[in-house]
């Protein structure tokens, strides 16, 4: 454990924060960061480290203790946004309202989703984590396997178009992803797989 002063756009705050001196496996190696924002609860922090957002909310350094997000629909494209404190009402998109969702456990951002649908597959009454941390949708195996019965592990990129949207129901608002937006592609040498 280490301790420095975390600076974020000009607000500075005194931290405990953990160290990586040596990695296993790879999945870190190949990754574009170098290190975690922490956004989650004290509850779950390794050593019960207060998280930076917590930390602002302790030191009265936001009004708010909610934040938010706008993430570009582009990959490796600027624009992406954090708002601590706060929604920036100039984020939420045109014709829609930003919505809150109650926490039913206050270790990670969990909500009830009242249904995820893909194609003629669908589940009800789930438990759901909004994971500022992850880039994938993640479930239960056996959720999941039967959402993309019909996807396979590599489908051909070439006919992404002709998968359905994946639809996640929360608090009766339905939040509709296209195949391009749930299924990720990636293009090395040229070649692309997904």
């Amino acid at each position: 454990m280490s301790e420095d002063v975390v600076s974020v756009d000009g607000v500075k705050v005194p931290m405990t924060f953990g160290e990586s001196t040596s990695l296993d496996g790879v999945s870190f190696l190949a990754s574009k960061f170098d290190g975690i924002l922490g956004m989650a609860f004290p509850t779950i922090s390794v050593n019960k480290v207060t998280p930076f957002f917590h930390r602002l909310i302790e030191e009265k350094l936001v009004d708010d203790a909610s934040f938010s997000f706008l993430l570009s629909s582009t990959p490796g494209s600027a624009g992406s946004r954090l708002v601590l404190g706060g929604v920036n009402p100039a984020y939420v998109a045109s014709g829609s309202k930003f919505q809150y969702f109650p926490l039913i456990q206050e270790n990670y951002w969990m909500i009830n989703v009242d249904k995820v649908k893909l194609g003629n597959n669908e589940f009800t009454n789930l438990k759901g984590v909004v994971d500022t941390g992850t880039s994938v949708i993640v479930g239960p195996t056996n959720v999941v396997n039967t959402l993309t019965a019909g996807i396979g592990a590599n489908p051909d990129c070439d006919k992404l178009n002709t998968f359905p949207n994946l639809v996640f129901t929360i608090g009766g608002t339905e939040y509709s992803l296209r195949p391009d937006q749930y299924i990720l592609k990636i293009t090395i040498a040229g070649k692309s797989q997904c």
